[in-house]
């Protein structure tokens, strides 16, 4: 093979360089979603995840772009994610140090990814023949010779930024989902007769960190059985228990999901869809059962700080309406909401504090049972 020209040497170099003001604008524009996920979160990035889990943000938003431009994205791709993967057996000597937060281990790294680019920038043809090899995709340091990898100021710079941003933002939420967050399943699962679709809608719209599975039960012909939807709820939560679900901020949920039910957007920006935040993240399950159980044995700090404070208690609202009122209430707002009924009887006090606007406290024992045409309840 003939040695490389003066032009083809040039080349590389520019493009090298191009690279260079890539991996830094991804790091600028980057690294604010790393500060925006723990807060929305309401966690601190106050440790040190280890060298993988930054090496998973780089490569994530730098193989966002071997899709676009053609040979651009996809030489561009390979070469960048190549470099921080191999740190995984050779990294650089500051990446064995230990780093206060996430965010200064990622400033670092992309320096480092900076440099590595510079080494080869500065004797080209010395890694001419070197092999850059990622996910089944394989180029040479000479294949920039081919390419014009866009400078700044070029529009087409832009196309390949964005993906990228977005791919670093995927990734810490993906590790920040894993570490903090469970994939919690209610059981048991409830049974609903209306419309399915138009049913979740309203069910994600009340209770925007959930996901629900769901299958239809054809009536059998058999005494007392009949035609329905079975739906399993889960929820992307901090630890659920008896008197709460945990849950994400809604603030949390609006950016993270794209759609409600599947195919349905909510936000087109968002950074997964719903089905792929409960079944292909990874995150850690756990399953919480209703509360049959006795109720708690004391009162809660949070009520007694409610008490104290003159904020509403479900008390004042009994001596001002009565319990007849506080069920008439109930009712109105299951008219209106009918996914209520089912939120009652899985969480019924965390679900009758919202529905009321006062707080529940979690030594008064709630019991929901739905009478419909095969049930009867008698109240002594």
């Amino acid at each position: 093979m003939s040695d490389p020209t003066t032009d083809q040497i040039e080349k590389v170099r520019r493009n090298l360089s191009n690279m260079q003001q890539f991996n830094d604008k991804v790091y600028v524009y980057g690294n604010p979603k790393i500060g925006n996920c723990y807060v929305l979160l309401t966690k601190k990035d106050d440790h040190d995840k280890g060298l993988s889990v930054v090496q998973d943000l780089l490569t994530g938003g730098f193989e966002a772009i071997a899709s676009e431009l053609g040979p651009v994205g996809a030489f561009g791709a390979t070469i960048l994610c190549n470099t921080v993967n191999g740190w995984g057996s050779n990294p650089p000597p500051d990446m064995a140090a230990t780093f206060s937060n996430l965010t200064s281990r990622f400033m670092a790294a992309s320096k480092d990814v900076d440099q590595q680019l510079a080494v080869y920038h500065e004797d080209p043809v010395k890694y001419w023949n070197t092999v850059f090899t990622y996910n089944g995709q394989t180029c040479k340091l000479s294949d920039l010779a081919t390419i014009d990898f866009p400078a700044e100021t070029d529009p087409e710079f832009e196309i390949l930024l964005n993906p990228s941003i977005a791919g670093v933002d995927r990734s810490i939420w993906k590790q920040n989902l894993k570490d903090y967050c469970y994939n919690v399943k209610w059981q048991p699962d409830a049974q609903i007769n209306s419309d399915i679709t138009s049913w979740l809608q309203m069910f994600y719209g009340r209770n925007k960190s959930y996901w629900c599975s769901y299958y239809y039960h054809q009536d059998s012909g058999s005494c007392g059985d009949y035609s329905y939807w079975n739906v399993t709820e889960h929820n992307v939560s901090f630890g659920a228990g008896m008197y709460h679900d945990g849950a994400i901020s809604n603030d949390a949920c609006n950016y993270l999901f794209i759609d409600s039910t599947d195919g349905t957007i909510i936000n087109s920006q968002g950074l997964y869809t719903r089905n792929a935040v409960f079944n292909e993240l990874g995150l850690r399950t756990s399953t919480v059962y209703e509360p049959y159980g006795a109720p708690e044995k004391e009162v809660s700090k949070e009520y007694l700080e409610a008490l104290s404070k003159g904020k509403p208690t479900i008390s004042a609202l009994s001596l001002e309406i009565g319990s007849e009122g506080i069920k008439e209430r109930v009712r109105k707002a299951i008219e209106k909401d009918e996914t209520l009924k089912v939120c009652l009887m899985k969480r019924p006090h965390q679900t009758l504090s919202a529905i009321l606007g006062v707080k529940v406290p979690t030594v008064l024992k709630l019991t929901v049972v739905e009478e419909h045409s095969r049930s009867f309840v008698l109240v002594l």
